[in-house]
């Protein structure tokens, strides 16, 4: 079985096509790695509550006349651990956004993306 990260890639290549290939890439490079890293500590059922998640956010966006994105890691992770109660875009940003988490996430990306390009 692929580990958490081959699945999403798999996954998410599979919905989005090239939008998700041109943001993300393949299994296997850097942007792979950050997020093989990141979604390891996951189980196979939050990657699949994620996964769910995203598959109802994308028919929420649509059925309103919204393009739907592929999401970023931090949304991702979020939608894995964040079980949905009806889809709207709540679901993926709420009003307890936490601006300041946000900003420790993007500088603990940015570490791992330098000890992996070291």
């Amino acid at each position: 079985m692929p580990n958490n990260a081959a699945r999403v890639f798999i996954a998410m290549s599979a919905a989005y096509g090239r939008q998700w290939e041109s943001q993300y890439g393949m299994p296997g490079g850097v942007t792979f790695k950050l997020w093989e890293k990141e979604l390891g500590s996951l189980t196979s059922d939050q990657i699949d509550l994620g996964l769910n998640n995203t598959k109802i956010r994308a028919e929420y966006l649509t059925s309103k006349g919204q393009s739907s994105f592929p999401p970023n890691l931090f949304e991702f992770t979020a939608l894995c651990k964040k079980k949905a109660k009806h889809p709207s875009h709540q679901l993926f940003i709420g009003s307890d956004f936490d601006h300041a988490k946000q900003a420790r996430g993007v500088t603990k990306l940015q570490k791992m993306r330098e000890t992996l390009l070291v």
